[in-house]
């Protein structure tokens, strides 16, 4: 059996030269295809593989046709298995066996360094000599793997059944040889709006790339910091130094596997911090039925917007009343003797958080008054006991009084009904 082999490559670069082709744009890095194909005779029956690009990166797609030839008028042959042969980390594309234009085929077997194509026949490779003459070509996809090993040839052949015998073609090429990885660096949605002084959350995802890699994070030209790749993924905490929009982009850093990419970029709107504030309560600490309270509450800063609902315990005294450069007060009269326990609850607008004052007690007492108290008797026998009597006016409701004989205490009586 005499056979004859051509190999011909299209384009002629080498996988470092592909490599060094790649452009980085938004997302990933693009190359140009390098078409290779081989062409042999087997007896009455020749071939021609064609890869559709023999420099691929990992995670490219290629296609694999191989057509079949009748060389001389000889018998038409029934193809009835064709199998694939290819690298092990080149995955089948579902769906994408076919012969010429037609649409999938159904039977098909996938294996890890093959796929089978079969049917009764799969197709007819008729005489040359004999119009129209039919000479089928298979089409298979393959997406190419991260993991393949780059810089070597890597062997790809064929197999096949048909109703004239059989062909096995291992390792006839064309054979491909891998580049860097094409990657994709996609950041994920940060919040559309943050306030000054608070962290964010940046995280980018790289098809492509393998754990340990470095992601850069930047905003606009200047770079923000750095994360590295754990299970395909990058994070970094951003705290924005002030206020405005702000352009923020991930960008994967080449390696000598895989390409640079770079992320879309993400506008964050960045407002003002919010003010914390603080609220004190000024009140007296007694009073007397009837007069006039004035309880004060000062709230700082100074600028501070909102209102202020003074409350004594948990009833509201009084409508809110708005600050106005940081006091706000507000007077009230008691008609009883009480006990009061008042807080000042400042709620902020705009930027200006909440707060509440420290609790302040008010008594309230009933206001002094006069008395006048009478002494009974007003003479006394020497050596006689004498009862002492006191009334008092006008009659209070309790009270004490002292007795006392030239200035020395002598006794105390409860004062009852005067």
């Amino acid at each position: 059996m005499t056979q004859s082999s051509t190999l011909r490559a299209v384009g002629g670069l080498s996988a470092f030269a592909v490599a060094a082709g790649f452009a980085v744009a938004l997302g990933a890095g693009t190359a140009s295809a390098a078409p290779g194909s081989v062409s042999w005779s087997d007896g009455s029956s020749s071939y021609t593989r064609t890869i559709s690009n023999v420099n691929p990166s990992g995670g490219e797609i290629i296609t694999v046709s191989t057509q079949f030839k009748r060389n001389y008028a000889t018998s038409n042959e029934k193809i009835t298995m064709v199998r694939d042969q290819h690298p092990a980390c080149l995955t089948y594309v579902p769906d994408s066996a076919h012969i010429n234009d037609d649409g999938p085929l159904s039977n098909v077997t996938v294996a890890a360094d093959s796929v089978t194509l079969a049917g009764d026949p799969l197709t007819t490779v008729t005489n040359p000599f004999i119009p129209p003459a039919f000479w089928p070509t298979f089409h298979i996809s393959y997406k190419v793997g991260t993991d393949c090993a780059q810089g070597v040839p890597l062997a790809t052949g064929l197999n096949y059944n048909g109703s004239l015998g059989a062909g096995s073609y291992p390792g006839k090429g064309p054979s491909i040889t891998v580049g860097k990885n094409i990657t994709t660096t996609t950041l994920a949605a940060a919040p559309s709006s943050v306030q000054q002084g608070q962290s964010v959350s940046l995280s980018a995802t790289v098809t492509g790339g393998s754990d340990g890699n470095t992601v850069e994070f930047y905003e606009g030209a200047n770079k923000l910091g750095e994360g590295h790749l754990a299970a395909g993924v990058a994070t970094f905490a951003w705290t924005p130094p002030a206020e405005g929009q702000f352009s923020v982009t991930a960008k994967f850093l080449g390696t000598t596997a895989a390409i640079e990419s770079v992320s879309a970029a993400q506008t964050v709107s960045v407002t003002p911090a919010n003010v914390n504030t603080q609220t004190a309560l000024t009140a007296p600490a007694t009073a007397v039925v009837g007069e006039d309270v004035t309880l004060t509450t000062t709230v700082t800063p100074a600028t501070a917007t909102g209102e202020v609902q003074f409350k004594d315990g948990n009833v509201n005294v009084g409508a809110p009343v708005t600050v106005a450069n940081g006091t706000a007060s507000i007077t009230r009269k008691f008609d009883e003797a009480s006990t009061h326990s008042f807080t000042a609850h400042f709620t902020g607008t705009g930027l200006y958080q909440d707060s509440v004052s420290a609790a302040s007690t008010l008594t309230v007492k009933d206001a002094d008054f006069n008395t006048t108290t009478v002494l009974e008797p007003v003479t006394a026998t020497v050596g006689v006991p004498v009862n002492l009597a006191a009334t008092v006016m006008p009659i209070p409701d309790a009270g004490q009084v002292e007795f006392t004989v030239d200035g020395v205490p002598v006794g105390t009586a409860d004062v009852g009904t005067g």
